[in-house]
This record gives C-alpha cells, sequence and structure tokens, in this order.
C-alpha cells in the first residue's frame, strides 16, 4: 500500500493467473496485467510492467522491515520478468480441502 500525492491509499496488486488441473490441483501460469486500486473507492486501473517497475522502486525506502523487501523483491521481478512466474515459486497447488 502507498500513499498517491492527492492522499488517497492505494494497493499495487498483481493477479495470479491460473488453471485447474484435472488432478485438482491448481497450476500458476503467471500473473496478469498489474493494477492500482484506490482503497476508497476500490475502482481498478489497469498499468503497465514499466510503470509498476516504477511504482515498486520508488517504495522501497518506506518498506518498514526486512519482510516487506522481500516481498518488493519477488513484485520487482515479476514486473522485470512481465508477470511470468519467479523460478523460486512453486507452479503447482494442492487443491484446498474443506
Amino acid at each position: 500500500m502507498f500513499q498517491g500525492s492527492n492522499g488517497a491509499e492505494y494497493w499495487l496488486f498483481f493477479e495470479l493467473d491460473t488453471r485447474e488441473l484435472p488432478t485438482g490441483q491448481l497450476e500458476r501460469l503467471g500473473y496478469k496485467a498489474p493494477v492500482v486500486v484506490e482503497r476508497q473507492v476500490g475502482l481498478p486501473l489497469a498499468i503497465s510492467w514499466e510503470e509498476a517497475k516504477i511504482m515498486l522502486h520508488q517504495m522501497r525506502p518506506l518498506a518498514p522491515d526486512a519482510s516487506s523487501l522481500k516481498w518488493l523483491d519477488v513484485m520487482e521481478t515479476t514486473a522485470e520478468a512481465h508477470g511470468r512466474l519467479p523460478t523460486q515459486m512453486e507452479r503447482t497447488l494442492q487443491p484446498l480441502k474443506f
């Protein structure tokens, strides 16, 4: 989350692109185009991967701890790869059991 020059709070969001396999597992294919969402309004605004990289770079000094920096690193890697799944991320997920 970050604050815009207008004082509003925004989220930069990469939606996961997935498909369900015949086994019931969920396969991560990568990420859809990035969007920015204004917290109060909730309307998504599509942005380019280049714009996402710039925003992530500008957010880096605002990261409160090492865990936040780790997520920024992964998001920057994803933006640099234009949404391709980072190599360190597991491709398939087990089906949810309720």
